[in-house]
């Protein structure tokens, strides 16, 4: 597994598709993720959000540092919502560990830097809530603050 669409996950995308009689269009979009956890019998869950952003809700992938594509960048267009400061670039590494380490944090959730169904749950209900009360803050300030404090409580201990 190395995290990309290439041709090999696109025939066994085509291939999935066939076996479970949906249109072998080697997209792995709603259909085929619905199609998948009913296979698997998973708890992989796709939002019915009436958005029409593709952006706000979870594709099915877990992501963490090492992930790359579509899914990372979509992960790093929330977390700018949600006001951190994120190199939107497909590329899951330490500044999107580290923002979503602040994140989970900040929503009380477990702290692990992994983007999940929780995480991105978490993270579209903030950036709904926010965006419906026209506030936006920029979290990524009050994180570093707080990681500098925590470097000098550290540093004097």
């Amino acid at each position: 597994m190395d995290g990309i669409y290439g041709a090999n996950t696109e025939k066994a995308v085509k291939e999935f598709q066939k076996k479970v009689g949906i249109a072998a269009d080697g997209i792995a979009g709603k259909q085929t993720y619905q199609a998948l956890q009913k296979y698997v019998g998973t708890q992989t869950t796709v939002s019915q959000s009436n958005s029409s952003s593709s952006n706000d809700h979870w594709t099915g992938q877990t992501l963490r540092e090492g992930s790359k594509g579509e899914g990372v960048k979509e992960l790093q267009i929330m977390l700018n919502s949600a006001g951190y400061n994120v190199k939107v670039d497909g590329t899951y590494g330490h500044e999107t560990e580290q923002a979503v380490k602040g994140f989970q944090k900040l929503a009380g959730i477990s702290v692990d830097g992994v983007a999940g169904i929780q995480t991105y749950r978490s993270l579209k209900s903030y950036i709904s809530s926010k965006m419906n009360k026209g506030i936006r803050i920029d979290i990524s300030k009050r994180h570093r603050n707080c990681k500098e404090r925590q470097r000098k409580k550290e540093k004097n201990n």
